[in-house]
Order: C-alpha cells, then structure tokens, then sequence
C-alpha cells in the first residue's frame, strides 16, 4: 500500500469490506513509522466475528487474529461507510464515537421509483451468495410467514450456491 500511495499520490484510500490487510499499513501510520494526510475509508457491512458463526463456522486461530485486527482497523480508519442504522450502531460501539461513520444505503437508491406494466408482485429474486451467512435462510423464512397474505408464483435464487450447510472443518 505505501509503494502505491507514493506512486499515485491519491486523495483517498478505499479498503475493502474484508478489513485485515489494512491493518499492517494502519498500524505504521500510527506508530510513525509511514508518514501520510491520505484519508483511509472502508465500508462495513459485517465482521468476521459476526459471519463465522452464522455460516457455521469455526474459526482457526489465524481467523480469530484476523478478528481482532479487523476491529482495530474499524477503530483506526479515518471514515467508515455502514449499510444501515443497524450497522452504523455496531461500528459506532467499536470506535466510541460518531465522528468518522456515515450511512451509505445498499444496494442502491433512487430519487423515484416507478412501477413497470410487466411488474409481477408474486415473483420474488434473491440477489447474492446462496448460504445461511447471506440470509437465504431468513429470506426463506420470511416468505414462509407471508405466503398466507401475499401470493407467491416464482422464487429466483441468483448467484454463487454453497453447496454445504457446514464446512468440513467444523465436522473435526
């Protein structure tokens, strides 16, 4: 990451959702031994601690290193973008302040919505990886509790399956 910034010399550095490999560069800034202005932001919609447990997984103890570093790396950042009230409540408890978090909603948003001729209200779309830690079970779930008040024809599951409920290292 340093090679980088001193090539481009950019404005902002943008971290992934998977935060542990800024963790190294963060921790130089801080120490002093990398000096820089550049803003480093990431986006959070999730931490490792939380999706291990809901795709039933357990952690190796690099996985629970990585935990604790991604936490630092929420802490040091100099703007966190959350998905939602829900998140940005979670982020806000690891800094302990507001400043630096702002609500940048998922997927996407419109100044307008308009309902199309073709549109089909009993037709449903999942949009994402096919797998307990992505919802699909809550997804399944809340159709089950509406389909008494809401007709369903048509459920479309769209992208990446998991083709196991659990992963073989938590057979061990």
């Amino acid at each position: 990451i340093v090679a980088l910034e001193d090539r481009f010399k950019p404005d902002l550095i943008e971290g992934s959702d998977y935060l542990f490999p800024l963790h190294s560069y963060l921790e130089r800034r801080r120490c002093g031994l990398h000096r820089s202005r550049t803003l480093v932001a990431t986006f959070n919609h999730g931490l490792l601690n939380h999706i291990y447990p809901s795709a039933a997984l357990l952690p190796s103890e690099s996985a629970m290193r990585e935990f604790a570093l991604e936490i630092q790396v929420v802490r040091w950042a100099d703007v966190v973008l959350a998905p939602s009230e829900a998140a940005t409540a979670r982020i806000r408890e690891l800094r302990r302040t507001d400043k630096g978090i702002y609500i940048v909603r998922e997927p996407f948003s419109a100044p307008k919505w308009n309902r199309q001729e073709s549109f089909d209200p009993s037709r449903f779309l999942y949009f994402g990886r096919v797998s307990f830690a992505n919802g699909a079970d809550v997804f399944a779930g809340m159709l089950t509790a509406i389909v008494g008040h809401w007709p369903i024809s048509d459920i479309t599951f769209l992208g990446r399956r998991e083709t196991m409920p659990f992963r073989r290292a938590d057979a061990i």
